[in-house]
């Protein structure tokens, strides 16, 4: 993975806004999507789910069971469901953003 630094030099800010404000609205596409399923994560494949936690900053250890993959991301469906419930205008990219250092700082405390 190239260096931060290195990207801030060769691709123009704007052009890595706009790259991180697509994945996150595609982030929550998809999630609006399951949840309007029913929070339906037994109907993913493996791959699926894997990618799904992957994009979502959630566990992916290699010891980890498809089971398990698939409760960290219900858990996230339930969080993100809970939000958007409780919001007042406040835009859900900005949350999928924050959502893995938010976990973070949560099981530390």
């Amino acid at each position: 993975m190239l260096p931060i630094q290195f990207l801030q030099l060769v691709v123009p800010s704007f052009v890595m806004r706009y790259f991180i404000r697509s994945v996150a609205n595609d982030i929550v596409r998809d999630d609006d999507l399951l949840i309007s399923e029913g929070n339906d994560v037994n109907s993913l494949t493996e791959s699926e789910v894997l990618a799904a936690c992957e994009l979502r900053g959630l566990p992916t250890l290699s010891g980890m069971s498809a089971t398990a993959m698939k409760q960290c991301l219900l858990n996230h469906l339930l969080m993100v469901h809970e939000f958007q419930e409780s919001s007042d205008g406040v835009s859900n990219e900005i949350v999928v953003l924050y959502l893995p250092s938010l976990r973070k700082a949560l099981k530390k405390s």
